[in-house]
């Protein structure tokens, strides 16, 4: 396997020809190639999703002050979205601390450094094996939520976390927080 970081890709459903001729050219070459081969799915303990740009777009352009240089390709265990910016890097729409910080790396040196220190600070997933253990693992189009919102005042503590519907988590975020910019 070329992507060694998909050892572990629970398959969700593969991508339709008519998104692969849509973003070809606007991905990078390794995403293309991960979606023709593998699909949509969910990757590192599911913690990362590859997701279908169109369904994350609207949503996107609604809470993101960058959105329109920007193509949501993968979405975190906390309904973070990570985004290809201006076709050369990685950024990451950390919806839950309403920030988005870049990563100032191409998408293969993302994909293939995946355990990397910097690149697990950047994901900022160190509750996630905690939150599987004390709620379960999540279905593709879920994610976990702090209860309350962090930005309302809310704990990062594991207890406060649920399971809930990511697009629907972050269209809540942006009505009761607003747009990230």
């Amino acid at each position: 396997m070329r992507f060694d970081v998909l050892n572990d890709l629970r398959f969700h459903s593969a991508v339709p020809t008519e998104v692969i001729e849509k973003y070809k050219n606007r991905i990078p070459p390794e995403l293309l190639e991960i979606w023709m081969e593998y699909g949509y799915g969910s990757f590192a303990d599911g913690y990362i999703k590859i997701i279908n740009p169109d369904e994350y777009i609207q949503v996107l352009e609604r809470s993101y002050f960058n959105a329109h240089e920007s193509i949501p390709i993968l979405l975190t265990g906390f309904a973070d979205v990570i985004t290809w910016q201006k076709g050369k890097y990685v950024a990451l729409v950390k919806y839950r601390k309403s920030k988005a910080p870049l990563y100032p790396f191409r998408f293969d040196d993302f994909i293939m450094d995946f355990d990397d220190p910097d690149t697990s600070e950047f994901l900022d997933n160190s509750q996630y094996s905690e939150a599987i253990s004390l709620l379960g693992e999540l279905e593709y189009d879920e994610c976990f939520g702090y209860v309350p919102l962090l930005a309302l005042g809310g704990s990062e503590k594991v207890e406060k976390l649920q399971k809930m519907k990511a697009i629907q988590h972050i269209e809540m975020i942006t009505e009761l927080v607003g747009r990230i910019e």
